[in-house]
């Protein structure tokens, strides 16, 4: 998966997600507002005739399929077309209610497998930006206890240099 970095490249449009990556605020409303110029930019460079839209769940398009996520450092955007995408990040950092999240939102089994494995921490923030990433491609609210989400055809989940971890879930139907 290509990782555009904002605004140093401008990503092509194809049929794969296009994940752009730009630094952040720590404020949300400003980084919500950045994200949004950065869409706008993007699709004048594509030169596509419909603008993005707000709606009440987030930012949508006609043509496209829109995905954001935000952590104090970074926005991250992905952009399919024809199809479903999703996208989440989450710092790698000391979580106090591991245990109680990880108990409310994963199957029994997927919870002893986080929490008695060597990494508990790397394992949980890997399965929850899944579970996000796959939520958000369903354009569903996030609910506790385990949910029954048909998978999609297409997932990766990578940690970047500074210690974030990405998922992205997406299908071309």
């Amino acid at each position: 998966m290509t990782v555009y970095g904002w605004p140093a490249s401008v990503p092509p449009p194809t049929q794969v997600p296009v994940v752009i990556r730009a630094s952040a605020s720590e404020n949300r409303t400003a980084a919500r507002q950045a994200a949004r110029t950065i869409l706008t930019e993007i699709f004048q460079s594509w030169q596509e005739p419909a603008p993005w839209i707000e709606t009440a769940t987030g930012p949508s398009h006609p043509i496209y399929t829109l995905s954001l996520s935000y952590t104090s450092r970074s926005t991250w955007i992905a952009i399919q077309r024809q199809g479903k995408v999703g996208i989440d990040a989450m710092e790698l950092q000391n979580f106090p209610e591991l245990k109680t999240v990880t108990q409310n939102f994963f199957s029994p089994s997927d919870c002893q497998k986080i929490l008695q494995s060597n990494q508990p921490l790397e394992n949980f923030t890997q399965a929850w930006t899944a579970l996000e990433s796959l939520t958000k491609a369903h354009r569903l609210p996030l609910r506790e206890f385990p949910q029954n989400l048909p998978a999609l055809a297409h997932h990766e989940t990578w940690q970047t240099h500074d210690d974030i971890v990405v998922s992205l879930t997406w299908s071309h139907d």
